[in-house]
């Protein structure tokens, strides 16, 4: 799970350098990633001094599942894939990931 913590100003769990260097890479995890609960979003309240992650840098960054979706989270992604910021392959590679997830609970 990553956090919402910012490593020098960007949050941990948009950080590539994290999830697919050292965590995919070096660590060889091939594990589901997912965000904590319930960070995104929050700036269309007003309750956070720092903007709040975006679910396509979330995505790119290969955090597999954002907790819990929203529609904020699903507009940002498609207006992402509509934009050609984020591929269809991008999706299916998270998909993958927590399709495998699923299935190893399933065993």
């Amino acid at each position: 799970m990553t956090s919402y913590n910012l490593v020098n100003g960007i949050h941990s769990s948009e950080r590539k350098d994290l999830n697919i260097d050292l965590l995919r890479c070096e660590w060889k995890s091939n594990g589901l990633i997912m965000t904590d609960w319930f960070r995104s979003g929050e700036m269309e309240y007003q309750i956070s001094k720092h903007p709040a992650q975006s679910s396509t840098n979330n995505l790119i960054s290969r955090n597999n599942l954002q907790m819990g979706g929203r529609i904020i989270n699903y507009n940002d992604i498609s207006k992402s894939l509509k934009e050609n910021k984020i591929s269809l392959k991008d999706l299916l590679e998270n998909a993958s990931i927590i399709y495998a997830a699923i299935e190893k609970l399933n065993q």
